[in-house]
C-alpha cells in the first residue's frame, strides 16, 4: 500500500484498519508518505568486492556510494541482498541521513557464480539498483593428518593453508596431546572424523585449546577437547576463544573439564554455535558484545557459573553489548547461577533483541565451590527487545526472573511467552518494578515450593 501526501498536516486521524482501533501516530505509520514532486531517481555504485573477483565463502564487506540530485528529497536507505532471491539487508550509512558511502556485510555460503545487488531508496520512493557479479572459490586445499602429529601437527597444517588463502585441516580418529594452544587463522576449517573418535587432550600449561583473534570465516566441528581440569574457581583455561571475530561457526563438538569457559566470543560477530555439548566448566557458553549469533541444539550440563551467559564485553569495555541472539533448541542442565543469563555488568550497557526460544533449562545444582548459588532458570536484566518462549524450566529455585530493564519507544520491551515453570523452590516468574514493559501471557506455573 503506497500513498503520497504532499504539503498536508494531519491533525486528528481516528480510524479503524483490519478491524482494529488505531491512533493517528499509528495510522500515519502505516502509511509511504512521499514527496510528490521528487519523481528523479538517486543513483547508487557498488565500489567494494570489486567486480568479476573471486572470493572466499563466508562474509563478505560491501561498501558504495549513493546520492541524490541536488535540491531533490535525499537519499533515505539503502539495502544489499546476494541473488535474485536473497532477502535484502540494511546497509549502515556513513552517519545518520548521510549515505555517500554505506557500508554491510553479506554472507555467501555456497561455490559459484553470485551477483550482490545494492538498492537505493530516496525520501520520494524513488529507487535505483546497482549489482556486481562475484565468483565464490572452493574452500582451498584439504590437509589430512593422523593423531601422530599432535598440537603441532595441527598448528603446521593450518598455518600451511593460511598462507595459500585457506583450506581444510581433517582430523582422523586418534588421541592428539596438546601442550600449546592452537592459534586458529581466517578462511580455515578443522573437521574431526567423528566427534566421539577425535580427542584432543591438554598435557601442559596454556591459555585456552583454541583461540581465534581478528579472524574470518572459521568452523571448527566434528571433534572433542578435554582440558582436564575439574571446576574449582573460575581461574582455569577455557577451551575455544574467539576475539574480534568474524563468520564463526562451532558445531558437533564436545568441549570438557575447564575451569573457565567452554565458549567464549568476545566482541565477534555473525556466530553459529549448533548441536555442541559443554560438559563440567565454570561456565558454559558466553557471549561478550557478541552480536548476530545462534546457540541452537546445544546441551550444557554441570557449571559452577552460568550456563549460558549472554553480557557485555567486560575486559576491553566497547561501547556496545551484545545485539540480536537467538538461544533455541537448547537443554542447560545442572547449574549452580543461573541457565540462561542474559544481563549486563553496569548501567552504561544495554543489551537488545536477544530471543530465549525453546529450551529446556532443569535441575539447578548447589556447590560450595560455586561463588553464586543462585540456581535461577532464566535471568533478564537490562535488555531491551528480548522475549523468552516455548521454554520449559524445570526444579530450580527461581523460575524466569526480569530485573533492572529499559524501556523502548514502542513501550513493552519484553515478553515471557508460553513457557512451563515448575517445581521451584521460591517463585516461578518475577520481575522488579513497573511492570507496563512486560508482556506476560499463557505460561503455566505448576508445583510451586512456596
Amino acid at each position: 500500500m503506497g500513498y503520497s501526501i504532499s504539503k498536508t498536516v494531519c491533525l486528528y486521524v481516528f480510524a479503524i484498519f483490519d478491524g482494529s482501533v488505531i491512533t493517528a501516530s499509528q495510522f500515519i505509520s502505516l502509511l509511504s508518505v512521499e514527496d510528490a514532486s521528487d519523481t528523479v531517481t538517486p543513483t547508487i555504485t557498488i565500489i567494494e568486492p570489486e567486480p568479476k573477483s573471486t572470493l572466499h565463502s563466508g562474509s563478505i564487506t560491501v561498501k558504495g556510494t549513493a546520492r541524490d540530485n541536488t535540491g531533490e528529497s535525499g537519499i533515505k536507505q539503502v539495502e544489499v541482498k546476494v541473488d535474485v532471491n536473497g532477502t535484502y539487508k540494511m546497509a549502515t550509512p556513513k552517519a545518520t541521513g548521510d549515505w555517500s558511502t554505506w557500508s554491510t556485510t553479506v554472507r555467501v555460503g555456497t561455490t559459484g557464480d553470485h551477483r550482490i545487488i545494492a538498492k537505493a531508496t530516496d525520501n520520494a520512493g524513488n529507487q535505483k539498483w546497482a549489482n556486481i557479479e562475484i565468483t565464490i572459490g572452493s574452500s582451498g586445499r584439504t590437509l589430512t593428518i593422523d593423531s601422530s602429529s599432535d598440537g603441532p601437527g595441527i598448528q603446521s597444517a593450518i598455518d600451511d593453508l593460511a598462507e595459500q588463502g585457506g583450506g581444510i585441516v581433517i582430523l582422523k580418529n586418534g588421541t592428539y596431546y596438546l601442550s600449546t594452544q592452537i592459534n586458529l587463522k581466517s578462511n580455515i576449517e578443522i573437521r574431526g572424523e567423528s566427534t566421539s573418535g577425535v580427542l584432543l587432550k591438554r598435557v601442559a600449561g596454556f591459555q585456552e585449546a583454541f583461540l581465534g583473534s581478528n579472524v574470518d570465516n572459521v568452523k571448527i566441528s566434528d571433534l572433542t577437547v578435554d582440558i582436564g581440569e575439574s571446576p574449582k574457581d573460575n581461574n582455569g583455561i577455557s577451551v575455544v576463544i574467539f576475539n574480534d571475530s568474524n563468520d564463526v561457526t562451532l558445531e558437533q563438538l564436545t568441549l570438557k573439564n575447564s575451569d573457565k569457559m567452554g565458549i567464549l566470543l568476545r566482541r565477534t560477530d555473525n556466530a553459529t554455535i549448533n548441536n555442541v555439548e559443554v560438559y563440567n566448566t565454570w561456565t558454559g557458553i558466553s557471549l561478550q558484545s557478541a552480536r548476530h549469533v545462534t546457540v541452537s541444539n546445544s546441551l550444557v550440563s554441570y557449571t559452577l557459573g552460568d550456563g549460558i551467559y549472554i553480557t557485555n564485553d567486560y575486559y576491553k569495555r566497547v561501547s556496545y553489548s551484545s545485539e540480536d541472539v537467538l538461544v533455541t533448541g537448547n537443554t542447560v542442565e545442572k547449574f549452580a547461577d543461573t541457565g540462561i543469563d542474559d544481563s549486563v555488568t553496569s548501567n552504561e550497557y544495554t543489551q537488545k533483541d536477544i530471543r530465549i526460544e525453546g529450551n529446556t533449562v532443569r535441575n539447578a545444582i548447589t556447590s560450595s565451590l560455586a561463588s553464586d548459588n543462585n540456581r535461577i532458570g532464566i535471568t533478564i536484566s537490562r535488555t531491551t527487545d528480548v522475549s523468552v518462549s516455548k521454554c520449559i524450566v524445570d526444579s530450580v529455585d527461581r523460575g524466569i526472573f526480569v530485573g533492572n530493564r529499559v524501556t523502548n519507544a514502542n513501550g513493552a520491551s519484553i515478553y515471557i511467552v508460553d513457557n512451563i515453570v515448575k517445581n521451584f523452590d521460591n517463585y516461578g516468574i518475577m520481575w522488579e518494578g513497573d511492570p507496563s514493559d512486560i508482556i506476560v501471557r499463557n505460561n503455566k506455573i505448576i508445583n510451586a515450593g512456596i
